[in-house]
């Protein structure tokens, strides 16, 4: 397994992962867009070995204040999964579900506001983890997940905590995009296995070949 700081891995695990990644947010991309009517695109999945270090860095909004919704991942597959967006992307989602509930950038400042963002990422993650068991039949189901407003390096770090028994570790990550607005809206979908997790997924996923 190479181990290199951020280098991409070129092995099956990383082969196996990314089609474990691909399937699951094309599910999610389908949630999010039915649920806002529009168009959801997908970046290719990037999956990586990085240093626990490095872990606060990795978020796109590492220096800019973000809405994330962050819930641990429990069952046969274990680990923590994470649907950042920019404070404005968050305004316009969830004026998209619930129209003219918000009208700045302060989601927290409205209790409706931050429930309906908080149930979009709800649908998104559990959506993509729905997708892992339906392809690997194994269970697994997000704990109750957690809205957050701050840095982004602040809200992986977080995460730190639930990793500490390792030194490096995958990240999943995908971008996803609401097509046909003027202005981009992105959202980053990150979801970091623990280590018995990329195992068992791999099992998994061999048995099921011939």
């Amino acid at each position: 397994m190479v181990t290199r700081k951020g280098r991409l891995i070129v092995t099956m695990e990383q082969d196996l992962l990314k089609e474990v990644a691909n399937i699951s947010t094309g599910y999610a991309a389908t949630a999010l867009s039915t649920l806002l009517q529009r168009q959801v695109a997908m970046n290719v999945p990037e999956i990586a070995l990085h240093e626990m270090e490095d872990l606060p860095r990795l978020s796109g909004y590492h220096h800019e204040v973000c809405a994330t919704v962050h819930a641990p991942i429990a069952g046969d597959v274990e680990g923590t999964m994470f649907f950042l967006t920019s404070m404005d992307t968050a305004v316009r989602l969830v004026n998209m579900v619930l129209p003219n509930v918000v009208n700045d950038l302060d989601v927290q400042a409205y209790p409706l506001a931050s429930s309906a963002f908080q149930e979009i990422g709800n649908i998104v993650i559990g959506s993509y983890v729905t997708a892992i068991g339906s392809l690997t039949s194994l269970t697994l189901y997000p704990l109750v997940t957690e809205l957050t407003i701050d840095i982004g390096s602040a809200v992986l770090a977080e995460a730190t905590y639930q990793l500490v028994e390792v030194d490096q570790f995958f990240l999943m990550e995908t971008a996803m995009r609401v097509k046909n607005e003027e202005e981009g809206m992105e959202g980053f979908l990150l979801f970091i296995p623990n280590e018995r997790a990329v195992s068992v997924l791999k099992r998994a996923l061999e048995r099921d070949r011939p």
